[in-house]
């Protein structure tokens, strides 16, 4: 899509340390309209949000963990738990609270005298945690027998592993034997993603002190994604070109997705009406305020928002068309980046381009000759069939921009 300045808009995210577009120095650049925002410029009710990133005004990041911050505390607030759906773990909430003037007192138990039967490991000393997403660990300490030190944890069996399936499955498997230490540090040696840990006491006669198990990680998250606001420009407009700044290391991956749409919300919001299975559609405000019982779900608005985008080439940062149908009123992007090992990715800014009001609602272009021989000079035509509905400005000169970078007015 071809557009006259005059109707030139430029979004740009971060970088505000960067040059100004070019478009703004160019004749006729005092008509263009350029908007600054900060990555950090983000509002919940207009659809922005951001998962496991690190971002600031200027850029953002695929999160790395700090090997220095214990990630136990904080698994409440990431969907975790103590225990199983069978059991539960409060009792032992003091060892993973971060706090070393608590402790949880392991009652003694005896196979012997266990009712369930058991190895050395027995049922009575099992204590585990769900960390609420996975982690690559780096180590692990236990803190005990601080108030007694003849109450330190002394053998003891560590699982890491994941639920697959609703299946648990043990990815690494470690032994603590005639441990004297009340700071125990484990180095973990196993690299993959973990978001369980299973913690065996064995049989012991009298009760052990578990003051603090600390839980350390190392390297990147899995996935760190960043949504955009849903941006609205007033009116029906024609997308141009994203371009982007930015690093992706060999083995990341860094994917920018759109979207596009004719009104401010991607999703149906229903009501059930109390008559049945009967439901009505609401805002989003509204099925906010709906208690649990009312709410019916939502479902993607199909007929008024495109699907997110293929990714696009990483490679294209210089220039390449919004893939999302237009013209239409509001847009939306997302960035997904993808570490892999100690690669990482990130971006410095995205632009978006965009003509308000479009020019045209549809420019159709065909070339002849479709081939040619090589090494001959050959006369190309280009042929140019817009389409034009409601309020599109129209235009009365066209300007091209070949491969080789040369402007054909």
């Amino acid at each position: 899509m071809c557009a006259d300045l005059s109707a030139l808009v430029i979004y740009r995210f971060g970088g505000e340390s960067h040059p100004p577009p070019s478009e703004l120095s160019a004749p006729g650049g005092e008509e263009v309209r350029f908007v600054q925002l900060r990555w950090t410029d983000l509002d919940p009710n207009l659809g922005g949000h951001v998962s496991r990133l690190d971002l600031d005004e200027q850029w953002i990041r695929a999160q790395e963990h700090d090997p220095e911050v214990n990630i136990a505390p904080s698994f409440r607030e990431r969907g975790g738990r103590l225990g199983t759906i069978w059991r539960n773990g409060e009792k032992y909430s003091s060892a993973f609270d971060g706090d070393l003037s608590t402790a949880w007192m392991a009652s003694r138990y005896l196979c012997s005298e266990s009712v369930w039967g058991c190895d050395e490991y027995g049922r009575p000393g099992i204590f585990e945690i769900f960390l609420g997403d996975a982690f690559p660990i780096d180590r692990i300490k236990i803190v005990s027998g601080l108030a007694d030190p003849s109450a330190t944890v002394r053998n003891l069996r560590i699982e890491l592993g994941e639920w697959s399936d609703r299946q648990w499955l043990v990815r690494e498997d470690l032994e603590i034997r005639d441990n004297r230490e009340q700071y125990r540090v484990i180095p973990i040696s196993y690299d993959q993603p973990v978001s369980e840990i299973i913690f065996r006491l064995a049989e012991h006669d009298r009760p052990w002190e578990v003051g603090e198990v600390e839980v350390y990680a190392k390297g990147f998250v899995e996935k760190s994604t960043y949504v955009s606001d849903i941006i609205d420009f007033g009116e029906l407009t024609a997308w141009g070109e994203l371009r982007w700044s930015g690093f992706k290391n060999p083995g990341a991956e860094l994917l920018i997705r759109t979207r596009s749409g004719t009104d401010a919300d991607p999703d149906i919001h229903w009501k059930y009406t109390g008559r049945g299975n009967e439901r009505i559609k609401v805002t989003g405000a509204q099925y906010d305020e709906l208690g649990f019982g009312q709410k019916a779900g939502t479902t993607y608005d199909l007929d008024n928002w495109t699907f997110w985008s293929e990714a696009y080439n990483f490679a294209d940062s210089t220039g390449t068309p919004v893939a999302s149908l237009s013209p239409r009123r509001h847009l939306q992007f997302q960035v997904e980046m993808v570490p892999s090992g100690e690669a990482s990715s990130g971006l410095d800014f995205l632009e978006l381009r965009a003509s308000t009001p479009p020019v045209a609602s549809e420019l159709l272009g065909e070339i002849f000759p479709f081939e040619l021989q090589v090494g001959h000079v050959s006369r190309f035509t280009y042929a140019l069939k817009p389409t034009f509905k409601g309020h599109d400005t129209g235009f009365d000169h066209l300007r091209m921009k070949t491969s080789t970078g040369r402007l054909l007015a």
